[in-house]
């Protein structure tokens, strides 16, 4: 009975809000970008490599791809994060603000992986493209962020109304 009782008493008081529940991702990249999406892109759907879903610590779903000039690599995911959590994350380096297609952006650098990511605000969640560096083509965070910029802005025609 001491059990039961210990564990009613941990949920919410009546001043305390329940947690939000967030929205589930609903797509995927490798499903909502088509051929003629990534070769506007640059990119070669024939290389798409789809990544597991991962729900911890939050959803996302991930498509790998080729870009072939420069030659890189690309990933295109879904997360389930809001922008602004993105933006506090302090693994990253914000280097540059945009808009994209009407939707707020970031270009943030992440020096540790050697990667550079523009993240896109789309409803319930970011859209984010990455580009490595220091391998392939592409030796700076600089021509990766510039290239990660580009792909997003390329894709933004096909941007899901929400993820």
């Amino acid at each position: 009975m001491a059990i039961g009782t210990s564990l009613a008493a941990c949920g919410t008081s009546q001043d305390e809000k329940p947690p939000e529940i967030e929205e589930s991702l609903t797509s995927h990249p490798c499903d909502v970008f088509g051929p003629e999406a990534l070769s506007t892109a640059g990119i070669d759907g024939s290389s798409a490599e789809r990544y597991d879903d991962r729900e911890e610590p939050f959803q996302r779903r991930t498509c790998a791809y080729i870009s072939r000039d420069p030659y890189s690599m690309v990933s295109v995911s879904f997360n389930g994060l809001s922008l602004s959590e993105v933006e506090g994350d302090s693994r990253f380096t914000v280097s540059d603000e945009a808009d994209i297609a009407g939707h707020r952006a970031v270009v943030h650098d992440y020096p540790r992986g050697l990667q550079c990511l523009a993240s896109v605000e789309i409803e319930h969640g970011v859209l984010e493209v990455m580009v490595g560096y220091q391998q392939s083509d592409i030796e700076t965070a600089d021509q990766a962020c510039s290239l990660a910029l580009q792909v997003a802005e390329d894709l933004a025609p096909y941007f899901p109304e929400h993820l």
